[in-house]
């Protein structure tokens, strides 16, 4: 099986790398020397390779072996490394596909059009569909019997009498304040 190789060794990437790992797929990793040392020794004990560099340099790109490669995953939090390196990258190797990490996810289908981006994703995109779907499956200690998926009840918050009074009698207050003040001019 061809190995798919991960540029950027963040938290982000790192998840993307163990999610490969679990269905079986080799990776390969990009990553540069500022990357936590926790993140390559934790990519190291599960198995991974790890080529040490900047993946926007096409010496540490043909170190990786992108030209036999199932695709190429840019994950860093930058848009413009990773767009940059995906041009370079569909240049030299136009039949790898490449996926990156993007965070205007209106430009997404552009990219893909445009450039041959086999996948622009915003990771902040699909993670919200996702506390979605949590939020509408947690179950609740009075409603057992609902159905798993069933939209939650969201009670609306009361309001305290105390809180409000509070900024009211300073608005009072205040206006007395003014009242005798002008009173004694």
């Amino acid at each position: 099986m061809k190995p798919v190789v991960v540029c950027g060794l963040g938290r982000f990437g790192m998840h993307v790398v163990e999610a490969f790992c679990r269905v079986g797929t080799p990776v390969t990793v990009i990553s540069n020397e500022k990357t936590n040392q926790s993140q390559i020794e934790q990519a190291k004990k599960i198995g991974v390779p790890i080529i040490t560099g900047d993946f926007q340099v096409a010496s540490v790109r043909r170190k990786a072996n992108i030209t036999d490669a199932a695709a190429v995953i840019l994950t860093t939090s930058s848009d413009v490394n990773n767009l940059e390196a995906a041009l370079e990258i569909r240049g030299e190797y136009s039949h790898v596909p490449v996926v990156i990490r993007h965070s205007e996810p209106h430009l997404s289908s552009r990219f893909q059009a445009d450039f041959g981006i086999a996948a622009a994703l915003s990771p902040a995109e699909l993670a919200a569909q996702s506390f979605v779907n949590a939020a509408l499956e947690v179950p609740h200690a009075t409603s057992s019997s609902k159905r798993k998926g069933s939209p939650v009840a969201v009670p609306l918050l009361s309001w305290r009498k105390d809180v409000a009074f509070i900024p009211l009698l300073l608005f009072v207050l205040y206006v007395c304040a003014i009242v005798v003040f002008h009173q004694s001019l």
